[in-house]
């Protein structure tokens, strides 16, 4: 069966007839295109490394690297277009699964933080501080958020608030807290407040007042966890937004 082989893209990710036929043909015993198709997706399991695991150097050298070419041939193998999603994102998951599984092995923090506090100890790296637990679903929402809470601490360098001090700067009652969210969502909802945050680095205090009944000093005294919580709304930081959601919660 001849065809053309391309590297992993969206639409070859999604040629279902595609993809069945190159697995079909592993499944039976040929090797050769068994290494080939790792080999084209070799950039595919890099940027799933990469993800889920801080590596410097070059990734190709690291132990998670392995692992995740382990998954992917695994993937390979247990693949059943009548049982699971598309391939590539069935071999996503468990890629990133048997990462979880060797973060896991080799963490020696335990108990699940809320995610301002992986920052308030300056000696503990981002990922020492996550808790990898059973792998499930809540294993795959800490990746993201992850990724999210790393977007968050560089946005947060424009404003001079070091993420570090966020859980300082929470507000300890809830009733404060449901207040904050209301504040920000006036101005992420209000496209010349939002704007004006967005260029000129602060919040604007009078025109917020001007539509929003709230005293100056409740703004300037929450101005850090506001301003953390509109950027949380206007780039879509989803899997953050949950922890401060309807339920007014700390972040």
């Amino acid at each position: 069966m001849a065809f053309r082989f391309r590297s992993p893209s969206i639409k070859l990710a999604n040629s279902d007839s595609s993809i069945s036929s190159i697995l079909e043909m592993i499944k039976f015993g040929d090797t050769s295109m068994k290494n080939k198709f790792i080999g084209e997706y070799k950039p595919f399991i890099k940027r799933v490394v990469s993800d889920v695991t801080p590596i410097t150097g070059f990734i190709e050298d690291s132990d998670e690297y392995s692992v995740a070419l382990i998954a992917f041939n695994e993937a390979i193998d247990c693949y059943d277009e009548n049982k699971n999603c598309l391939f590539i994102k069935f071999a996503e998951l468990v890629i990133r699964r048997r990462l979880l599984d060797y973060v896991k092995l080799n963490s020696k923090i335990s108990g699940r933080e809320l995610p301002f506090s992986y920052f308030s100890d300056d000696s503990a790296s981002f990922v020492d501080r996550i808790s990898p637990m059973n792998c499930s679903q809540s294993d795959f929402e800490r990746i993201e958020i992850i990724q999210e809470m790393k977007k968050l601490t560089e946005l947060l360098k424009d404003y001079k608030i070091n993420i570090k001090d966020l859980p300082n700067c929470t507000p300890k009652h809830l009733d404060s807290r449901e207040l904050a969210l209301k504040i920000a969502r006036v101005i992420v909802n209000n496209r010349n407040l939002a704007e004006k945050l967005i260029l000129k680095r602060h919040i604007p205090y009078a025109d917020v007042i001007k539509v929003f009944d709230v005293h100056p000093k409740t703004i300037q005294r929450n101005k850090k966890y506001i301003i953390s919580l509109c950027l949380i709304l206007i780039y879509g930081l989803e899997h953050l937004l949950e922890f401060i959601g309807g339920k007014g919660g700390s972040i």
